[in-house]
């Protein structure tokens, strides 16, 4: 008798399983639209960050969800390291080319900008 019940409250909970499911093609769509050039790696750089935004936000919209506040957006803060000049690294008497032979990091130690090499 228990077996049957066990069987009826499984039978008649799978469509909510089923209707919960995640939609994988449309899944697919989205990452594949914010992974492409237009949005330029979802940075700063080129306004990405702000077209994917931009992106989202019309999706959720088209989904009819409802923002948690005023709208859908949180502000952060993103901090950058930019070269306003040239960047130039030697070693030996090889000149290595930026972003292709070596990478500054966002923690490396920088000289007070002072035109003066910075020996690491």
């Amino acid at each position: 008798m228990q077996i049957k019940f066990y069987i009826l409250c499984i039978s008649l909970s799978l469509p909510f399983f089923t209707a919960t499911a995640q939609d994988k093609s449309f899944a697919t769509k989205i990452i594949s639209n914010l992974s492409s050039p237009e949005f330029h790696g979802r940075g700063y750089f080129n306004n990405g960050v702000n077209k994917a935004a931009e992106y989202i936000v019309s999706e959720l919209k088209a989904l009819n969800i409802a923002p948690l506040s005023e709208n859908y957006n949180q502000e952060f803060l993103v901090d950058v390291n930019t070269f306003p000049k040239e960047l130039l690294c030697v070693i030996e008497q090889d000149t290595l080319i930026p972003c292709s032979q070596f990478m500054v990091l966002f923690c490396a130690p920088h000289n007070g900008h002072k035109n003066q090499p910075l020996i690491i």
